[in-house]
């Protein structure tokens, strides 16, 4: 049975931008205009947010292990929910910019975020690293991040896909060494298109 939600079901924006369910099995929706919602139990409701409100274009959901869930938005960077209270973390703080794409836990907790034109941030003990193509990174758009199980991230951008071992970046992010490598794929490995810029 298909169930459909519109803005006569409460719905604040019918253009969804990123969807999440989270552990306890509430549907995150953010939307282009109107924010962020929940699906809880069939009914539409407002999150219970303090701090940041006003998000619009919210392209990525991703709650970590320790049940935080984080937000990435077009202009207004990346944000954390915790305990119903909301957390902007933009440029003022080290983002290198505010057009978040994609969030990824990886398998020992670090967030790593991607973003329309500042290549990739690393959040780790509180703080960001910045690898961009100044630094030796493919490319500075970056739509989505995924690791493999040999200590991999694999990332997509307008030129194609390209993978860097994670150790190099941390390794780089520590200042123990000033270089790190990248393997990338484009049309004539293969691929149809090395265009990877998708709706969302």
């Amino acid at each position: 049975k298909l169930t459909v939600f519109t803005t006569k079901d409460g719905l604040p924006d019918n253009v969804i931008t990123s969807i999440t369910v989270d552990s306890q099995g509430v549907l995150w929706i953010g939307t282009l205009g109107g924010g962020i919602t929940w699906l809880k139990e069939g009914k539409i409701l407002t999150p219970p947010m303090k701090g940041e409100l006003g998000l619009n274009n919210v392209k990525a959901f991703h709650e970590d292990k320790n049940g935080v869930m984080w937000i990435g938005a077009v202009g207004r960077g990346l944000f954390y929910w915790q305990n119903g209270h909301m957390t902007n973390l933009n440029t003022e703080n080290g983002l290198s910019n505010n057009n978040v794409l994609s969030i990824h836990e990886d398998s020992e907790g670090t967030i790593w975020v991607s973003t329309y034109g500042g290549g990739l941030n690393r959040w780790k003990n509180n703080k960001f690293t910045v690898f961009t193509t100044k630094e030796g990174l493919f490319n500075d758009t970056i739509y989505q991040i995924l690791e493999d199980g040999k200590g991999n991230l694999w990332m997509s951008c307008n030129k194609g896909i390209f993978t860097v071992s994670k150790k190099e970046l941390n390794d780089f992010a520590e200042g123990k060494t000033n270089f790190f490598q990248y393997t990338s794929y484009d049309k004539t490995d293969g691929m149809k298109s090395s265009e990877c810029n998708g709706g969302n």
